[in-house]
């Protein structure tokens, strides 16, 4: 009796047909005998879901059946990837049957994979785990693009917790490696608008783009880096001008806030001159110093005129005014 069982057990598992479905297409050749066939139409869920019908012999099974799923990443099933997935006493009634199978999700990362199972001790099959179509475009590499609106990853919220390792992150980034030569990145953004961003970051109450790094900059930038009004640490604006009461000049500056140009005018005194910033620095706090190798001092104040004004006099140790070059910082 137990030796009749087997046999039908064998007789089964060489028959089994695995039919992989994705939309309705079949990705897998089947596997045909000369008794039958058995085949399991497969759908993708949050977890692996194969549903199917099975025959012995043309005719419907009823009954359980005992199969083991093992993955493998190549084509003749001999290197298994995770471990194997048992599946005891799997319901059939009239054909039918449902199973899910419980997965690793970091298994599938974009790596080939083949699907092998085994029945009554015999194992069957090596077919191909085939994407859906659009799911091609989640494989290491793809990109991801929109160009009439904008595009949104699912978002990983976090809900607490410091910057350490504990942390939970939205996005997440690393890159190991690379030299001044050839650089890797965790994370690139680029923008060739005038107005675009390559990386944002929103925070309510945290950060919004976090930078660490014990050995080179934290957040490294090839431009200016922009800053909000309400927004801490960034200087809006930076100065170098020649100031007098003839011939005042701007050698170089920078705009944040604006990109307009910082415009200067002489003064009605020796040493000073007037800085117009085009934006409002009435709730800014401002920095000056006098470049000089001797004892020269600047001091600047808003001018009464204009709230985008800085009226500023250098002057020696003695409190008379001295033309030359200040530099003046707004944050």
């Amino acid at each position: 009796m137990t030796r009749n069982r087997f046999a039908l057990g064998a007789a089964f598992v060489a028959l089994l047909v695995l039919l992989w479905a994705t939309g309705g297409a079949v990705a897998g050749p089947p596997l045909e005998g000369p008794e039958g066939d058995v085949s399991i139409a497969a759908t993708a869920g949050s977890k692996i879901s194969y549903q199917g019908v099975l025959k012995e012999n043309g005719n419907p099974v009823t009954g359980s059946r005992d199969m083991t799923f093992r993955l493998y990443s190549d084509d003749t099933c001999s290197t298994q990837v995770g471990g194997d997935i048992l599946k005891s006493g799997v319901q059939v009634t009239s054909g039918l049957f449902s199973v899910d199978l419980d997965v690793d999700h970091s298994d599938f990362n974009g790596q080939g994979l083949w699907l092998e199972v085994e029945v009554g001790g015999t194992k069957i099959g090596c077919e191909e785990i085939l994407p859906a179509p659009y799911a091609l475009s989640l494989r290491p590499g793809a990109v991801i693009s929109d160009t009439t609106s904008y595009v949104e990853l699912n978002r990983y919220y976090r809900t607490g917790g410091m910057i350490p390792i504990t942390s939970k992150y939205g996005v997440y980034a690393k890159s190991e490696g690379g030299s001044l030569f050839n650089p890797r990145f965790g994370l690139y953004g680029s923008s060739s608008g005038p107005y675009g961003y390559g990386v944002v970051g929103d925070s309510d109450s945290g950060y919004g783009v976090y930078g660490q790094s014990s050995t080179g900059a934290a957040i490294y930038a090839q431009g200016d880096a922009k800053q909000n009004l309400a927004g801490n640490g960034l200087v809006k604006a930076a100065v170098f001008a020649y100031c007098h009461s003839s011939g005042s000049t701007i050698n170089r500056y920078f705009n944040n806030v604006n990109s307009n140009p910082v415009t200067i005018t002489n003064g009605s005194s020796a040493g000073e001159c007037t800085i117009d910033f085009d934006f409002d620095i009435s709730d800014r706090y401002w920095v000056a110093t006098a470049v000089y190798f001797g004892p020269r001092f600047v001091t600047c104040q808003k001018s009464s005129s204009s709230d985008n004004k800085l009226v500023c006099y250098r002057f020696s140790a003695d409190g008379h005014g001295q033309g030359g070059d200040i530099m003046v910082l707004v944050y």
